[in-house]
């Protein structure tokens, strides 16, 4: 599948400051894929500081993106390192969750459409020096 060019306006990436708001929307999500090999370094630097920084209630999630493309919600997270600082120096599958789909199912073209955006943005930003690019605005 070939990425699209990028439309900032099909990506919207909830803050701190919106987690209020984003966290309804992410309800009911649930794994339907992975992010591999991508720090969380990486992932700060692409995506900006995670919408949930902060430990779930049950320890199980330490940091959380809640993101919406063309329409869908995603998450980004990682589940059940029970520890901030292996999650920040050492994680590097992060599951996204979505309300449509399971991990089972074979995934669906809009999955993989936002895996590689996503994937994209991260290399965007780590090459962004070499390319001459300025950062990211999120």
């Amino acid at each position: 599948m070939k990425l699209n060019l990028l439309n900032m306006k099909d990506l919207k990436i909830y803050t701190l400051e919106e987690q209020k708001e984003a966290l309804p929307k992410s309800y009911g999500t649930s794994l339907v894929g992975y992010l591999r090999d991508t720090s969380y370094t990486q992932l700060v630097n692409a995506l900006g500081e995670p919408t949930c920084p902060f430990a779930s209630g049950d320890d199980k999630v330490q940091k959380e993106w809640i993101i919406e493309f063309k329409g869908a919600i995603y998450t980004i997270y990682d589940y059940k390192t029970y520890s901030e600082e292996d999650t920040i120096c050492f994680y590097r599958n992060w599951h996204i969750g979505s309300k449509s789909g399971n991990y089972f199912d074979p995934p669906t073209d809009s999955l993989k459409e936002f895996i590689e955006y996503i994937e994209f943005l991260v290399y965007l930003e780590d090459e962004k020096d070499e390319l001459g690019l300025k950062p990211l605005e999120n």
